[in-house]
């Protein structure tokens, strides 16, 4: 992981929301996410592929059973629909909060299930969260 110059890393998040067509106001309530967004690019946990999709770079991979890393980076989609979000309904089916962002990571990820929860709630999952968050 190498890391980012700060302004580099605020344009490259600004240039994302910018693509998403995220809203002033809205970028001013959740400057929180946002600012998880900057500090995770600025450590070069966070990359924006040219074709405007994040791939970040996990503190703590998941391991199989046997403690073997299989999943070292998470890659997002750009774009996702509702369809996309209702493939995961059946696996969770709450509807609070905390379950919508899951099956939105999900659905921007196309991770299983065991994946997607088994993020480390420290430093993964909140990255994950925080990009998560700009599709709901």
């Amino acid at each position: 992981m190498s890391k980012v110059d700060i302004t580099i890393a605020i344009n490259t998040v600004s240039d994302w929301l910018d693509s998403k067509k995220i809203s002033q106001t809205k970028r001013e309530k959740q400057q929180p996410m946002i600012d998880n967004l900057v500090e995770a690019v600025a450590e070069g946990k966070l990359v924006l592929t040219e074709d405007g999709k994040w791939e970040q770079i996990l503190d703590f991979p998941i391991k199989d059973e046997h403690g073997t890393d299989i999943q070292k980076t998470i890659k997002y989609k750009a774009r996702i629909t509702d369809l996309d979000i209702a493939k995961h309904n059946k696996a969770i089916k709450g509807v609070a909060f905390s379950d919508e962002l899951n099956k939105t990571i999900l659905a921007l990820t196309d991770l299983p299930l065991n994946f997607a929860l088994g993020l480390d709630r420290s430093t993964d999952k909140p990255v994950a969260e925080s990009i998560a968050f700009f599709f709901l």
